[in-house]
């Protein structure tokens, strides 16, 4: 681990209450000789726990708090105290050193609850992102399948003799047996602003909205399970009831 990790960690706290194990206390213990960043944080720590000793009303024997002080920096558990010369002081070095353990351990475990939140968060946008990819083949496992049917039939809509369409044209895939509709775009123009390709169905000579067309790649439409012709106009942005043939741009008789 890095210095920043092994700070983060909360191995410092339990060194500095002598709560690691031998092994790991020699471990730190020459980390922070090499170190100024471990030793400056150490010197944090420890400071931080002896103004804790220092907010009690009552403050201990110093002699009491220098041993449990050295104690705790040379990782000895053990405490010598007089029981004869001050109850108070050893009801102190108990409670401080109870403390002392109980926070660290606390601290720990609080470390490495922020740092597993930390990687859920990281992972959260590759989550939605897989989400995303699922909904998008499963998209695409419908779009294959209604493609691959052979009861789906492809019609090329082409533009109108003597208008500005005349060379475009749009697809569309339409299975009448389970009524699925498909369109793309083809080459028709992009509307301008404020207008909105609709697609109709003539069905016994009477138009039919099949809904906007949103330009992209294959786009399911309305579905329908009969129809004489398809055509599509150029309307204004949301939609027409009723065809504007002066704005008609492909055609196609079924």
């Amino acid at each position: 681990m890095n210095t920043k990790e092994i700070i983060e960690s909360g191995k410092l706290e339990l060194y500095v209450c002598g709560a690691l194990s031998e092994r790991e206390m020699r471990e730190i213990a020459l980390l922070a000789d090499l170190n100024a960043d471990l030793r400056e944080e150490i010197s944090r720590i420890e400071n931080d726990l002896v103004n804790y000793a220092e907010s009690f009303e009552r403050a201990p024997n110093q002699q009491t708090l220098d041993k449990v002080l050295k104690n705790i920096k040379t990782g000895n558990k053990t405490f010598q105290v007089d029981f004869k010369k001050s109850r108070f002081n050893w009801a102190f070095a108990a409670g401080i050193t109870g403390f002392l353990l109980m926070s660290s351990a606390t601290f720990y475990f609080w470390k490495q609850t922020q740092n597993l939140e930390k990687k859920i968060q990281a992972l959260t946008p590759l989550n939605d992102t897989v989400q995303v990819l699922k909904t998008e083949i499963a998209e695409n496992d419908t779009e294959i399948e209604f493609l691959n049917r052979s009861s789906t039939r492809k019609f090329k809509l082409v533009g109108i003799e003597g208008t500005d369409s005349v060379a475009h044209y749009i697809l569309i895939y339409w299975c009448s047996i389970k009524k699925d509709l498909c369109l793309s775009p083809g080459n028709l123009a992009k509307p301008s602003t404020g207008m909105q390709y609709q697609l109709w169905a003539m069905v016994d000579d009477k138009p039919v909205s099949l809904g906007l067309l949103s330009m992209q790649q294959l786009q399911p439409m309305n579905r329908i399970q009969r129809a004489e012709a398809f055509c599509i106009t150029l309307e204004k942005e949301g939609g027409a009831l009723a065809p504007t043939m002066q704005q008609l741009k492909v055609f196609r008789k079924i």
